[in-house]
């Protein structure tokens, strides 16, 4: 899976077609690792730090036209959930992962050690087409 320890990322997913559930994207398991998912129409990022999880997610359901979703996991912490460029959610986590996630990345389902607040039928319902995953070093001034 992409080097994610101590850096931040993005993670762009391409729909070719929208469900109301399941995992998008997931790295990692209930000890540290990060998940992108859907429950009950509602985008939603969850992050394991040394087990403690933490979730940020959208208020709106994801319109069914939605073609692209997107996250942004700051080196501060800060997480930002997006949809065909718009921002619908934001919020704060611990930090970037402390360790390099032991479970490899997975796409359409968290199929090794579970991140998120779902059980082991997680698979998604709709068509991903595309998935871009891009770690942000941030150089420090001087």
């Amino acid at each position: 899976g992409p080097f994610v320890e101590k850096r931040g990322f993005q993670i762009t997913v391409e729909l070719a077609d929208v469900a109301d559930s399941g995992v998008l994207v997931a790295q990692g398991g209930s000890s540290d690792g990060y998940s992108f998912y859907l429950t009950d129409g509602h985008l939603q990022f969850a992050t394991r730090h040394g087990g403690t999880m933490t979730v940020i997610s959208a208020d709106d359901k994801l319109v069914t036209t939605a073609r692209e979703v997107g996250v942004v996991l700051a080196q501060n912490g800060a997480v930002t959930i997006t949809v065909d460029g718009a921002v619908v959610a934001s919020g704060t986590t611990p930090g970037t992962m402390l360790r390099q996630p032991l479970d490899g990345l997975t796409v359409g389902a968290d199929d090794t050690g579970l991140v998120g607040k779902y059980g082991k039928d997680n698979q998604f319902g709709g068509t991903i087409s595309a998935v871009r995953i891009e770690t942000r070093v941030t150089k420090k001034a001087g």
